[in-house]
């Protein structure tokens, strides 16, 4: 079982959870910004998955950054052409821990069945993740 697909717009890092104490409670939630987008993600992904998988994955995910619009040209076009690479928030892992918890139930039934993960940032004029998910044989 081989598929990718691609979440459209910017890519997202997982927020930290939020507290919340109210007397002698607390509570943890996560943020709604956090929440809609692991939505969308898993979204993209039952349109793509054939079945949820029960074994061993890999998977791949490059996040396509937007380029600031306050660049030249001549630095828009180094940084299409893969000669700068985006050093800027979100952090590589905030954007993988966002991608597979989205996929939790979708692609797989939860992500510690991911035994293989390779995470890049690009920069790019479309802004966007693409993940490609691979089944591994034993």
């Amino acid at each position: 079982m081989n598929y990718s697909f691609v979440v459209p717009g910017d890519p997202q890092g997982k927020a930290r959870p939020r507290i919340i104490r109210r007397g002698d409670r607390t509570y943890s939630y996560t943020p709604e910004k956090t929440r809609e987008y692991e939505q969308s993600v898993r979204a993209a992904c039952a349109d793509a998955a054939p079945d949820i998988c029960a074994g061993a994955v890999a998977v791949r995910i490059v996040a396509h950054m937007p380029i600031p619009e306050s660049w030249s040209t001549v630095k828009k076009g180094r940084a299409l052409a893969q000669m700068i690479r985006p050093v800027v928030k979100p952090d590589l892992d905030n954007i993988a821990k966002a991608i597979l918890d989205g996929m939790n139930g979708v692609a797989w039934e939860d992500d510690k069945q991911v035994i293989s993960l390779r995470v890049d940032k690009t920069y790019s004029a479309v802004p966007r993740v693409v993940v490609e998910v691979w089944e591994v044989k034993e």
